[in-house]
């Protein structure tokens, strides 16, 4: 998937998630690695972080049904 179309797919993503939600998800950085769309979040970022994993299924629908795509969450190093 094209850089692109990812961050114009994922403002679709972002329009089917809940406004709370969408408040923990847009803090991350997003990139598609092997078939997938990682949401990466700094170690600053843990109250987002843990955010998105109690909401990990949500996330995951919106994106499977804009993207096609599994996503997962990172907390960088």
């Amino acid at each position: 998937m094209k850089e692109f179309d990812l961050k114009r797919g994922w403002q679709e993503v972002l329009k089917l998630l809940r406004p709370l939600v969408r408040s923990f998800v847009r803090k991350a950085r997003t990139r598609f690695e092997d078939g997938q769309v990682v949401l990466m979040f700094s170690k600053k970022e843990i109250f987002y972080f843990q955010g998105a994993q109690k909401h990990l299924e949500e996330i995951k629908a919106a994106t499977l049904r804009v993207l096609g795509a599994n996503v997962v969450l990172k907390l960088e190093d």
